[in-house]
């Protein structure tokens, strides 16, 4: 008992108290323990981290799982989104992933920085044209583009749930907007299961019964480029 806490009802265990496990198997040569327990550490520190080096159940459950994918993507979208909000804080997310998928969009001649400049300021001089969208090994492919009775996929991450608009990422698919979606289609939901009178955790989980897929080839015309009235319409937004 004296191994764990419970912070906003979450039961949590010390990292610190892990970190000895792992030596002390390391030491025995217990060496799968060893490898279970580290790979625990790197969940709880690395991909779903905690303001105070512990480790939740929930960082657990997903260990456990094998499928730490929807939940990455929920983490980072969550607190990108409350970072947002509230226009200051720490991300509280997988910041490597975050930055590596960053990085894989953007023109290598820039990521050499022969300038060097600040992040911030080498972001701002890009325009949608300098961006690598689209892969091709996105092309051609099936995605999953709703759920249940959402009109987007619901995701759910360590803190809460948000949901995420594949019709505002064509552009990955090879397929670039050239209007404006419907707002049916884009309708954001972000809640924490602190505060979540409307249930939603547990419709999110329901919808997963129900996943809609649709091929890449039927979103439309492979154009790379997006078109005046989309480009409009998203300036008008940001």
């Amino acid at each position: 008992m004296s191994n764990r806490e419970t912070r906003s009802g979450v039961i949590c265990f010390l990292s610190k108290l892990l970190i000895e496990k792992a030596r002390l198997f390391l030491s025995a040569m217990s060496y799968h323990a060893f490898e279970d327990v580290l790979a625990l550490l790197i969940y709880g520190l690395v991909l779903f981290p905690n303001p105070d080096q512990l480790i939740d159940v929930h960082a657990i459950k997903i260990f456990l799982t094998h499928n730490p994918v929807p939940t990455l993507l929920g983490d980072i979208l969550h607190s990108l989104n409350t970072r947002t909000i509230k226009e200051r804080g720490t991300l509280m997310c997988c910041i490597p992933r975050l930055s590596g998928w960053l990085i894989s969009h953007l023109p290598q001649s820039m990521l050499k920085n022969e300038q060097r400049m600040q992040w911030s300021r080498r972001i701002t001089l890009f325009s949608h044209s300098d961006i690598h969208w689209c892969a091709r090994s996105y092309e051609d492919i099936t995605i999953i583009y709703h759920y249940g009775e959402f009109p987007n996929v619901p995701l759910l991450g360590i803190r809460g749930g948000i949901t995420y608009n594949p019709s505002l990422a064509l552009h990955q698919f090879g397929c670039a907007r050239g209007d404006s979606p419907h707002e049916m289609s884009i309708q954001g939901i972000v809640f924490y299961y602190e505060d979540d009178p409307q249930g939603y955790c547990q419709r999110f989980i329901r919808s997963w019964n129900k996943v809609y897929k649709v091929d890449s080839k039927i979103l439309g015309r492979k154009n790379s480029i997006p078109l005046g009235p989309y480009l409009i319409w998203v300036r008008a937004r940001a």
